[in-house]
């Protein structure tokens, strides 16, 4: 198991008042982004959601508790059982996302993250795409839906070993929980999200920190991730945007 870990050496307090002297001067505030895998895309559905992101456990964790590590807990990897015949750059089967190798080393200087390589214990082989309901249009599904259901297809379909000796290493981002590190911070600003999970926009109301998401690039939060722009920035390029959604603010807006 592999562990890639940097942690903030604490010398952004002087980075942080620099950078917020830059902003000040600019008139510019912090912009800060939502990151959410409830994408609102109606070219997919559950079929294509599982397939994409998969399924998870972990050794002692039942659920429906949350499988992903803390920065506290890293003891045995997450175990996934996806496609293989399509694996993503990016993707997140629980709260924290799963990267390739080539997106771990655009991470790795990135400060309090953790890179814990993750173990596929079943790759299966299913044709999938973004706009293609075939699945569904199967004399099979049309037979039995219940018994086909999408939800259920990784479970039914078979291991294919050959997709294990091609799929290269993954690796969880491990990054805290917002409310087990806001109270170390005392610069907090009200900010709401308006995001469109499953096309329903709903509201979301979260206490954030500048100086916070200077030291922590990316939170976990009910909502979903909280990233700063820089982190955003390196992410994006990597991310299938029918799968995810994301909802870009200033810090401290309230409407």
């Amino acid at each position: 198991m592999m562990i890639i870990s940097r942690d903030n050496p604490r010398e952004g307090g002087i980075l942080s008042s620099v950078q917020q002297l830059q902003r000040d001067l600019a008139g510019n505030a912090m912009k800060v982004h939502l990151l959410h895998k409830f994408s609102a895309s109606k070219r997919i559905n559950v079929f294509h959601y599982y397939m994409f992101h998969g399924k998870v456990s972990r050794k002692g964790i039942a659920y429906p508790e949350d499988p992903s590590h803390s920065p506290s807990d890293l003891l045995d990897p997450l175990c996934l059982s996806r496609n293989g015949r399509l694996i993503p750059e990016v993707f997140l089967p629980a709260t924290n996302l799963v990267v390739s190798s080539s997106v771990r080393k655009e991470l790795e200087l990135l400060t309090n993250i953790t890179l814990l390589e993750v173990a596929f214990t079943k790759l299966v082989d299913y044709n999938y795409q973004a706009g293609d309901f075939s699945y569904y249009h199967r004399p099979e599904f049309r037979k039995h839906p219940e018994k086909e259901d999408p939800e259920t297809l990784i479970e039914r379909l078979l291991d294919a070993p050959q997709l294990h000796w091609t799929v290269g290493q993954y690796y969880e981002v491990v990054v805290p929980w917002l409310d087990d590190i806001l109270d170390c911070y005392s610069d907090h600003k009200v900010t709401v999200f308006h995001a469109n999970p499953f096309g329903f926009n709903e509201r979301f109301e979260l206490l954030l920190s500048e100086r916070l998401l200077e030291e922590y690039t990316i939170v976990r939060a009910q909502p979903g991730l909280i990233l700063n722009v820089s982190t955003f920035e390196i992410l994006a390029p990597h991310i299938d945007w029918d799968y995810f959604a994301s909802v870009e603010v200033e810090l401290g807006t309230s409407k």
